[in-house]
């Protein structure tokens, strides 16, 4: 009687260790399929151009490519709408229009479309 036991315990273990096993690769398998998509390495920061009306870009590494970013220029801090960039954001500079015409203090913001990464947050 006492051999029945055991085989019966080691059959339950068994069976609780698989079933452990099948919800860990199943959790895993959710988080995998639902992650945020990742946003592109980058290194840049904003400047004016030698005029002063002209903001830009100034890509030092790696690049997103056109309509895969956003920016917003604004003069009131914590506003400003974003506006999909229509070109790659790569080296050495992005221009962003003469939007800078009125003189100023300018807030620049800077992120991924699809991660919602900000890249830099002036808003």
């Amino acid at each position: 009687m006492d051999g029945n036991i055991n085989k019966h315990s080691q059959g339950s273990a068994e069976y609780l260790l698989t079933l452990t096993a099948v919800l860990i690769v199943a959790a895993l398998t959710v988080y995998y399929l639902h992650r945020a998509p990742a946003s592109p390495p980058m290194s840049a920061k904003a400047a004016v151009d030698s005029t002063g009306d002209i903001i830009i870009i100034e890509v030092y590494s790696g690049s997103v490519p056109a309509n895969e970013w956003e920016y917003s220029l604004t003069q009131t801090q914590g506003t400003g709408t974003w506006v999909t960039g229509d070109v790659a954001l790569a080296m050495p500079n992005v221009n962003l229009e003469n939007k800078a015409t009125t003189s100023g203090t300018w807030y620049v913001s800077l992120r991924h479309k699809a991660s919602g990464h900000e890249y830099f947050d002036k808003r």
